[in-house]
């Protein structure tokens, strides 16, 4: 099959193995019934018996047992399969990197929001991605209740930045209004 490959073949490639056994005979001439016959046959029915015998040289084919019992037995090499482990390799290497960006996208920022009736900054994106979320970085200890309405729209907004210390600096704006009454 592989000099068949280098000849040129590429596709449907085919062996076939034949055990030639000397009888001790000479071989005779193959009759053999000829296009020509076929169109003779169709002109006169009467020669319809007829063949045309066409004389086939004998091929001396010399092998010793052991050549032939050794090919016979010897199992196909097959070729490692380069291709199937390089395009395996690649995808490997695609969804690897893929997996690497995404985690690298998705925990990459901080925002400020309210959980449990605090203000936290988390890292990660709002709302998580895939299976990556966000997770508690800081609490600031600062009463949610307490915040003043611009503060608590800058809360409910989870501006995305870029540093814990950005979304530090976002904290320190926030305005707490004080829970006691002023008395008169």
């Amino acid at each position: 099959v592989d000099a068949a490959v280098e000849a040129g073949g590429k596709d449907n490639v085919t062996v076939a193995v034949l055990l030639v056994i000397d009888d001790g005979a000479t071989p005779t001439p193959l009759m053999v019934r000829s296009k020509l016959d076929e169109e003779v046959d169709q002109v006169d029915e009467a020669d319809a018996g007829v063949r045309t015998e066409v004389g086939i040289q004998p091929i001396r084919v010399t092998a010793s047992t052991a050549t032939v019992g050794a090919a016979a037995s010897a199992p196909a090499k097959r070729p490692f399969p380069w291709r199937g482990v390089a395009f395996a390799v690649a995808v490997a290497a695609i969804l690897g990197l893929a997996t690497l960006v995404t985690s690298w996208y998705a925990t990459s920022a901080y925002f400020v929001d309210e959980q449990a009736g605090e203000v936290v900054i988390l890292h990660g994106r709002p709302g998580g991605l895939l299976f990556w979320d966000p997770t508690v970085e800081e609490k600031t200890g600062i009463d949610s209740s307490l915040l003043d309405g611009a503060s608590v729209e800058r809360v409910k907004a989870q501006t995305v930045w870029s540093s814990l210390e950005e979304a530090q600096a976002l904290v320190d704006l926030l305005v707490v209004v004080d829970p006691t009454p002023a008395e008169g």
